[in-house]
């Protein structure tokens, strides 16, 4: 009973010590001076969390630029439509217009006399000239957007799917350590009660055992008496 009791006890300390682990270590004041397991793997699932829906954020805002950029080039055709009163009202016509123009001027005709035949006057011409630059920059841009975001395609994928696993593995970690814990707590709790109950029967043994060695002690006084009175009637 003793051996027995004194194995409920460790048993009922080393399972205290690792419910232990799994908590917060506070201080006096009942601020977290440390995270257990338990909270930790919690603060790691919702990160990860946070972290793979930021990547895809960044993903889908990298993914979407070209489009951006096309709803701005379409917006400064739409502005020189209204500019022209749609005599150009594409990007393949301000193109057409502005290198028709800038084709005549660079062959030495006159330029006042080549914007009066496109029926254009020096400050509407510069507006196209302005616009039709933009739209190049903003073309090779895209362009470049694109470029990049074709190549680096399968990059972009093993990017998103990782994040996907790892915030799968961590929110998986958290449920095992949650169940871990759980199963932990109830095993303490069984084995405080197991540790109580051999206390019990290690106290009940040897109160037994005392009362054992007392019986055989009034036993062998009783003899002796029996023994004497015997001596005496002869």
């Amino acid at each position: 009973a003793k051996k027995v009791n004194s194995g409920a006890q460790e048993l009922a300390k080393g399972l205290s010590s690792a419910k232990a682990g799994f908590e917060d270590v506070k201080d006096s004041k009942g601020n977290v001076k440390s995270q257990g397991l338990k909270n930790g793997s919690k603060a790691l699932a919702t990160g990860t969390k946070t972290a793979e829906a930021g990547v895809k954020q960044l993903v889908g805002t990298l993914q979407s630029t070209p489009s951006s950029i096309q709803t701005q080039i379409d917006g400064v055709v739409k502005k020189v439509s209204a500019a022209t009163g749609g005599a150009i009202a594409s990007e393949k016509a301000l193109n057409a217009t502005i290198e028709k123009i800038n084709g005549a001027i660079a062959q030495g005709a006159d330029m006042t006399t080549v914007l009066t035949g496109a029926g254009l006057n020096a400050t509407a011409y510069y507006q196209l000239l302005e616009a039709y630059y933009g739209i190049k920059t903003l073309e090779q841009v895209k362009s470049t957007f694109e470029t990049q975001i074709t190549s680096q395609a399968s990059s972009i994928k093993a990017l998103v799917d990782g994040m996907g696993d790892l915030t799968d593995g961590a929110s998986a970690l958290n449920t095992g350590i949650n169940t871990l814990y759980t199963g932990i707590s109830k095993l303490n709790t069984g084995a405080g009660t197991l540790a109580a109950g051999t206390k019990s029967l290690y106290d009940g043994t040897s109160t037994l055992a005392s009362g054992t060695n007392q019986l055989k002690s009034g036993a062998k006084t009783l003899n002796s008496g029996m023994k004497s009175l015997n001596q005496g009637t002869d």
